[in-house]
């Protein structure tokens, strides 16, 4: 059954989606619609789009500051929210997007291009981490404060239960505890 909810309300569906599994989004969609083809959706049902796929070689571009290269992929129409599948250091699978990477290494006019062209600064990575968070934990204040300038909720809590807050208290990143 495809509409069965876990603990906090969410369908296999929406976790796919915020995973940035595209492929497995579209087989539950596929299944949910072999299912029940005399249903058809609700007027009042959000379209629920899946992110695109970021290549590998632009986030890493994005991670390692390389201006002129993210910006030529978003001027060819990459979508500015879109996830790309990497592996973290410690081996494990997740998505990040490109506002993710450049929050995580501190560059702050990638930063501010992405929030520009439209990024959401409170999308979650595959362990639920926001942009607000990685700047937290990596001590990059500049970027905390123009992402909360941009309304980033530091309320919002990662896989694991974290605030943006934790992050940095738990690295001992003073600046960012006190921001």
């Amino acid at each position: 059954n495809t509409e069965l909810l876990d603990k906090e309300g969410h369908t296999a569906l929406r976790h796919a989606q915020g995973r940035g599994h595209i492929g497995i989004a579209e087989l539950i969609r596929q299944h949910t619609a072999a299912a029940s083809p005399a249903a058809p959706p609700s007027a009042n049902e959000p379209i629920v789009s899946s992110p695109a796929p970021l290549p590998v070689e632009v986030h890493l571009a994005a991670e390692r500051g390389e201006f002129e290269k993210v910006l030529k992929w978003l001027r060819k129409g990459g979508p500015v929210d879109a996830l790309c599948s990497d592996t973290t250091q410690s081996g494990r699978l997740s998505t990040f997007s490109l506002l993710h990477g450049t929050a995580s290494k501190g560059h702050l006019e990638i930063v501010k291009v992405l929030l520009k062209r439209g990024a959401s600064v409170d999308l979650p990575s595959g362990f639920g981490a926001t942009a607000l968070m990685n700047a937290a934990y990596y001590d990059h204040l500049s970027i905390l404060l123009v992402l909360l300038q941009h309304s980033a909720n530091p309320d919002l809590q990662s896989n694991t239960g974290q605030t943006a807050l934790m992050c940095a208290a738990v690295r001992g990143q003073q600046a960012c505890v006190q921001a």
